[in-house]
Formats: C-alpha cells, sequence, structure tokens
C-alpha cells in the first residue's frame, strides 16, 4: 500500500470515528429545550414545510431571522418571508457578517475561489494534486475536507487528531495541514502570493460559534434588534457546530424556535456531522405540525421513493405519505438521449440535471455548452467553470490568463467555451450591429458572468446542473438523476436518503440516466429501481 492509500485509510478511520464535542452538543440542546415556544414542521418531500414554517411566524411583529441551508434555499425562503423586520440568513452569512467579508480569504472578491487557491498553493508546495474544481477532486481536495469535517466535530482538537493519526504515514500531509493553518491563524505573513491571517469558511463558523454575538436582524439598512423569532429551515442535516453558531448569533432573546426538516431527506452526513438529534428532541417535546400531503411529487413518483426507501435500507419512510394526483413520467435514458431531451425543452420547462457526487458536472455543464446551452448551477459555479472564462476573457483581451490552466481534458474544455464565446459573439452582433467590438463582448461577458449562473441570482432560468445534496428544498418540471460514479469514486453515504431526495424534487417527471461510458460505474441498481417503477403502475 503506498503512500497516499495509507493517508486515505487514515483520513477515513478519523473521519468514521472522531465524536462531536460532549459540550457542544449539551450547549446545542440545552438552548433548544429552553426556548419559551418551540415548534418543528415535520413533512416528506414537497409538503411546503418552508411555506408552512414562513405562515406560521408572518403575523409576528417581532424581528424574525430565518436560517435557510444553502443560498438557493434562502432565495426561496425569502420568497415566502417577506414583512418588516424579518430576514433571510445561511449560517456562512452569519458568519462572514461576524468576522467581516475584509478578514475573509478571497480572489477577486470571490472567498470560495481564494480558498480553493490558497489550498492549492499549499498542497503544491508539499507536492500534494489540488484541483481547482472541487467536481473533479484530487487527494489533497480530500485532506483539506477531512479537516473542514473533524473542525465540524470537534474544533481544533479535531484538527490536531487529523495531524496527529497523518504523521507517521504522510508527512507532507501534516506538512500542508500545518502550513495552511499556519497562514488562516496569521503565524506566517504569507504563502506565495497570498497574504494570511484571513478566515476560509469553517473557520469563520468557528470563530462565530466559540466567540460570536447576536447580530441584530436587518431591514435594508436599518437594525430591528436582536431576533425573538427563530426559523431554522433543513434541521435535519445542520451540523452541531452550525447550531452553535446560529445560538450565539442568535442570542438568548429567541422566545419561538421554529425548524422545519424530515430525518427522511437527511444527506449530508458525508460532508459534516449532522445533528439530526436536535430535531427528534423537538419532536419529542415540541409542539408538532405534521404534513402528510405533498404538493409537487405525481402520486406514482412518490410511491416509488417511499418503495426505494424501504427495499434499499430495510425499513420505509418515517410515516406514509401521498403525493399529488398526478401521473409522473419515469424513464430510463442513456446519457445522449439526454442531452437530446434536454435541449428539446430547453426554456420550456425547468430542468434539473442532479448527480450523486461532484464527479459529472463539470464535463456535463461543458457537454451542453457544446450544444450552445449556458448551464446555470444550484449551489455555485464550479470553480474551474469560473477559471475557464476568466482565461478566454484574459486571451481575447490579450493579457493571457491569470489562473493557470493544463492537462488535455481542460485544454477541450477551454476550446468548447472559446467556441460558445464565438457563437455568443456572433449572436450579439447580428442583434446588436450598431455596437462596438468592446460593447458586444460586454454582452457576452454579461451572460457568462459566473455571478449570474447561480440559482440564487436567477431562480427563474430553464436549466440548472448540480449535485443531488444542493437541489434539496427546490423543484423542477424535469429531473435528470444521473445514476453514475467515477470508477475510482466510493458510493455515496446514505445513498438511500440520496436517490429519495434526487427522485422527489420533480414535479412533473424523472429520467434515471445510465451510465455514459469508459470511466463510470453505476450508482444505484438500474434493475431494482426500473422493477419498482414497474411495480407502481401494474398495483395503480
Amino acid at each position: 500500500m503506498g503512500t497516499k492509500a495509507r493517508a486515505r485509510a487514515v483520513i477515513e478511520h478519523v473521519l468514521a470515528t472522531i465524536g462531536v464535542r460532549r459540550d457542544w452538543r449539551e450547549a446545542v440542546l440545552s438552548w433548544v429545550r429552553s426556548r419559551g415556544k418551540l415548534t418543528p414542521v415535520d413533512g416528506p418531500p414537497g409538503t411546503g414545510k418552508t411555506q408552512t414554517s414562513a405562515g406560521l411566524v408572518s403575523s409576528v411583529n417581532s424581528p424574525t431571522r430565518a436560517v435557510a441551508f444553502t443560498r438557493s434555499d434562502a432565495v426561496e425562503f425569502d420568497r415566502r418571508l417577506r414583512r418588516d423586520c424579518a430576514e433571510v440568513e445561511t449560517v456562512d452569512s452569519l458568519a462572514v457578517r461576524f468576522v467581516g467579508f475584509e478578514s475573509m480569504i478571497r480572489y477577486r472578491g470571490n472567498i470560495e475561489l481564494g480558498v480553493d487557491l490558497l489550498r492549492r498553493e499549499v498542497a503544491r508546495e508539499f507536492g500534494i494534486e489540488y484541483s481547482l474544481d472541487k467536481y473533479s477532486p484530487a487527494f489533497g481536495n480530500e485532506l483539506f475536507h477531512a479537516a473542514d469535517f473533524v473542525i465540524n466535530a470537534a474544533g481544533i482538537d479535531g484538527l490536531y487528531r487529523l495531524v496527529n493519526a497523518l504523521s507517521p504515514v504522510d508527512p507532507n500531509a501534516v506538512g500542508a495541514l500545518e502550513k495552511y493553518y499556519a497562514c488562516v491563524f496569521g503565524r506566517v505573513d504569507n504563502v506565495g502570493r497570498f497574504k494570511c491571517g484571513f478566515y476560509d469558511f469553517t473557520i469563520a463558523r468557528l470563530e462565530l460559534a466559540l466567540h460570536g454575538i447576536a447580530l441584530p436582524v436587518r431591514a435594508g439598512k436599518r437594525d430591528c434588534g436582536e431576533p425573538q423569532v427563530l426559523v431554522v429551515d433543513e434541521a435535519q442535516d445542520v451540523s452541531w457546530l452550525m447550531w452553535l453558531g446560529i445560538i450565539r448569533a442568535s442570542g438568548d432573546g429567541v422566545r419561538w424556535l421554529v425548524m422545519a426538516g424530515d430525518p427522511d431527506q437527511a444527506i449530508y452526513r458525508g460532508l459534516h456531522p449532522i445533528a439530526v438529534e436536535v430535531f427528534e428532541e423537538a419532536l419529542r417535546v415540541g409542539e408538532v405540525v405534521m404534513l402528510t400531503q405533498s404538493r409537487r411529487v405525481p402520486g406514482n413518483i412518490a410511491l416509488v421513493a417511499q418503495a426505494w426507501l424501504r427495499v434499499s435500507r430495510g425499513s420505509g419512510s418515517r410515516r406514509v405519505w401521498r403525493g399529488t394526483e398526478a401521473f409522473g413520467s419515469i424513464r430510463f435514458v442513456d446519457y445522449t438521449s439526454m442531452l437530446r431531451e434536454v435541449a428539446s425543452v430547453f426554456n420550456k420547462l425547468k430542468v434539473f440535471i442532479l448527480a450523486p457526487t461532484n464527479k459529472p458536472i463539470v464535463p456535463t455543464a461543458i457537454n451542453l455548452m457544446r450544444l450552445g446551452i449556458i448551464p446555470h448551477f444550484l449551489k455555485g459555479v464550479p470553480t474551474q467553470f469560473v477559471a475557464f472564462v476568466d482565461a478566454v476573457r484574459e486571451m481575447v483581451e490579450s493579457n493571457g490568463p491569470d489562473v493557470e490552466l493544463g492537462g488535455t481534458t481542460e485544454a477541450e474544455y477551454l476550446k468548447v467555451v472559446i467556441g460558445l464565446v464565438k457563437e455568443r459573439f456572433r449572436y450579439y452582433r447580428a442583434l446588436y450591429p450598431d455596437k462596438s467590438r468592446d460593447e458586444v463582448l460586454g454582452l457576452v461577458w454579461r451572460e457568462l458572468d459566473p455571478g449570474g449562473l447561480v440559482y440564487e441570482a436567477d431562480p427563474n432560468f430553464s436549466l440548472y446542473v448540480d449535485t443531488i445534496h444542493t437541489a434539496k428544498g427546490l423543484e423542477a418540471d424535469l429531473v435528470f438523476i444521473l445514476n453514475f460514479l467515477d470508477e475510482r469514486e466510493r458510493e455515496p453515504e446514505p445513498s438511500a436518503n440520496l436517490l429519495y431526495v434526487a427522485l422527489t424534487r420533480a414535479r412533473a417527471g424523472v429520467r434515471i440516466v445510465t451510465t455514459p461510458g469508459p470511466g463510470w460505474k453505476p450508482w444505484v441498481d438500474t434493475v431494482l429501481l426500473r422493477r419498482l417503477a414497474q411495480g407502481v403502475v401494474a398495483n395503480a
């Protein structure tokens, strides 16, 4: 077994065995139990948990904060919670508010890209591969993900445990971690072109959780005071560290705590230590609002999703629930057929293309661009995509790319982006013949601006490509599920819940997309899924 394989085995063991700090667990549960009013909203997919939660607090005149799980969720929640002195935040936005945006690692104002570039810089110094695109991760990405995970579980003590476990196995991995966090905590002045002493998201969350203060609810530029009503969405997937940050940022003045969730949809266990126990405790001691009728999922797809849970994990959903009266289409298609159908319904239906892991996202986005479609993303634009657009723009402007690109695959992807830019330039040139070359290029760059290619910026776009994780709380007319993994990837956990979430994003139809060719392997059993779907039809 080589060094990298041994390091991966150590990382896997640490992630599987690290426990959440007992004082964190006790502090969160104690705070939740001590609220004057506790209302958990429990319901399966599409039953309107977000709408119900917003409705419960809509007539309250007290300062109200809703904490959404992702920025996309925040957009949907904000649509429903429109009243004075009510705001919608995420844990990360609260953390950035606390430490200050100017204190975050950034590259051209982009925190996520800045963190990736710094981590790559450190990894390279120690001979470790790090991919700028988390949709195509390398060992360095796995290493820093492990660091994020253990910090979410046990703070800096968790990081020490990971470093100590890796020390006898992979000194380069240890060196990379020590150098990166020495930079983050300002123990060195700079790493390459990066100045040190700035936070990444995980350390900003930790800073908020350990040292945060109550942040006032904001209505535009007006502070409404500390929140007295708090709504936490997707509560089953919130980590213990995230809960501590929410509590610190909200303070002891919260009189009414509403949390919406569904443990059957808990899918973030592999990304951070989730605190599903908090939601289960609220169900035990709170005034439960139980929802059972989906307003989104067609009846037959609801039955298939529940049957899938039953056979894949040995138990069904926590409650029997009903879908709509509609009958949704469920088809099994190959990858090329998916691309053809997407092209035919583009700008006619809202479509999600969802994958169980990050790996297929960028290749699929590039294939859509070959068809002249600029895909949008649910959580954030892949760093690799941003780098491609930046590189092409700087090539066009004759300054040379600022972000390094290499490798035959990346070169091929770059050609696709260049081709799309030329196509869009010709389109705008024909549409606006009186505009100058620079003005026409400005229209192209605006269309390819990563800031506009995400759900929160454009929630009404026709097509989004992303992971199943990022689609939580969202819905589309037609959902394509990429039923394959990179042949070197492990099956994501928990696969049962993950497919259940993917199936139940659909309002009208689902397509199960089979393995596209060499280098990929099936994710879930297509034969079993087909049999379940046929059984639902036979028993209808």
